[in-house]
């Protein structure tokens, strides 16, 4: 046998035992990298105590490894806390370096935002997250799965809030509101409109309770839907919701839109404190002008002459000039047709029901986690985009058409749950699960059986249905 034959021989049995070798690092090399804490993960709560219902808790996951990450480390999309709302960490994790006992650990960490909605103890479940790690000799390490430890948060009413319903825990809030024009001077047939804006920092919009414009009778208010939107910048969060209506005078007299107050706990300060907006007395007078305009309408036989006039100068038209116009349309139709066909199928717009059907699964899975603030706005943004005659529809009047009897008591007793009325000892009475069931069956009702939106049809019945 040659040299060179040898030497093939002795390099390809060096490449069989190397990879011999990585085969069985890499069939150990999970549990080592744990073992050896080359992999580590740790958890922390911010803050850790007192914690008040409707704060901020961050839940910061941080993972480790001696050397680098190879990829990205998969954190779940997001956890289940019950009675909680739970905001996802963003897309990026915050990456450093520590040192640990000696050595230099690369660190990345991302935090879930978990919202305790009522008094009590909540319970987070344990967050798995999946790194793939270079080992001691730079080779590529398995998928490891590092899971934190459960931990329980403690969530309290603010001293002093008890009684008042809805209590919002945040360093800032700010309420305002804005008219397009003066209440001064109002006629019958005027109209403006009420734009109330709320701020909420460190929360979302979604905690922000929806505003109630009362109504009355000689005054027609037509809701606009909410303008609802939140930021995130570098950890830091904020929320606005934009709450609007118009107003129409219908008869004169004198009316007062009620004051709206908002009663929150300042973190910052650890105040109970209270925003409002002060009352508006509002004095409609008669307009003459209308009656001037109904005054000044033709009588009938000067309108049927004039009717009669149009009718003549429309007749008088060239007949060639709407032949022409016809030929022109039908040319222009076959070219979009042609277009369509060689540009592929345009994407559609989801239509309105779509949409109202996405608003309501979106309610019905907030209900779920039995947090009734959540479920209130939930429940009123899904309301918004109900449309009836072109108009969202308000609680009361989806109540009184459905005329659901389960649904009005489930809808009173979320009431007295979030504004008071319900006492320690009975309870409201409330529960997500119920309400949630409660309006399906009524927006089935409302919609005339079909519970989808859009035309479509309902799935098919679970295989052990639970009796409404």
């Amino acid at each position: 046998m040659s040299r060179s034959s040898i030497t093939r021989l002795a390099l390809a049995g060096s490449l069989l035992l190397g990879a011999l070798w990585s085969s069985a690092a890499w069939a150990q090399s999970a549990e080592e990298l744990i073992a050896s804490g080359h992999v580590r993960i740790r958890h922390r709560l911010e803050p850790t105590e007192p914690v008040y219902v409707g704060q901020p808790v961050r839940l910061w996951v941080e993972v480790m490894t001696k050397t680098w990450f190879l990829e990205a480390p998969r954190y779940p999309s997001t956890i289940e806390v019950p009675k909680a709302i739970v905001i996802p960490p963003d897309s990026f994790g915050v990456n450093s370096t520590e040192r640990i006992g000696g050595e230099t650990y690369a660190v990345q960490g991302r935090s879930f935002t978990i919202f305790p909605q009522t008094t009590g103890e909540f319970a987070v479940p344990p967050v798995p997250v999946t790194l793939v790690v270079a080992q001691d000799d730079a080779a590529r390490s398995p998928e490891i799965v590092l899971r934190t430890e459960s931990l329980t948060i403690e969530a309290r009413l603010p001293s002093g809030a008890e009684g008042h319903g809805l209590v919002l825990s945040t360093p800032r809030l700010t309420v305002s509101e804005q008219y397009s024009r003066s209440t001064d001077g109002l006629r019958v047939g005027d109209s403006f409109e009420r734009r109330v804006t709320m701020t909420i920092d460190n929360s979302v919009a979604m905690l922000l309770p929806p505003m109630e414009f009362a109504t009355s009778d000689g005054i027609a208010v037509y809701p606009a839907r909410p303008e609802v939107t939140d930021t995130r910048n570098r950890g830091s969060m904020s929320g606005t919701r934009v709450d609007g209506a118009t107003y129409v005078m219908e008869a004169e007299g004198v009316y007062v839109l009620p004051a709206i107050t908002l009663h929150w706990w300042n973190l910052r300060t650890s105040q109970l404190e209270e925003e409002e907006l002060s009352q508006v007395e509002l004095t409609v007078e008669a307009n003459p002008d209308l009656a001037a305009e109904h005054l000044g309408e033709p009588e009938p036989e000067e309108a049927g002459v004039v009717e009669s006039q149009e009718i003549e100068e429309e007749a008088s038209f060239d007949w060639r000039v709407i032949a022409a116009g016809v030929v022109s349309l039908m040319i222009l139709a076959v070219l979009l047709r042609w277009l369509q066909r060689k540009l592929g199928p345009e994407e559609r717009s989801p239509s309105s029901e779509e949409v109202e059907a996405g608003f309501f699964r979106q309610f019905e899975q907030v209900a779920r986690t039995e947090a009734p603030h959540a479920t209130f706005a939930a429940f009123v943004s899904w309301l918004d985009h109900l449309s009836a005659d072109g108009r969202s529809v308000s609680a009361s009047q989806f109540l009184e058409r459905v005329q659901d009897e389960e649904l009005t008591r489930q809808y009173d007793a979320l009431v007295r749950e979030l504004y008071g009325g319900a006492t320690s000892e009975t309870g409201s009475g409330w529960s997500g699960a119920d309400f949630s069931r409660a309006a399906r069956r009524g927006r089935r009702s409302f919609l005339g059986g079909d519970a989808n939106g859009g035309g479509s049809q309902d799935p098919l019945p679970p295989l052990n249905p639970i009796a409404e």
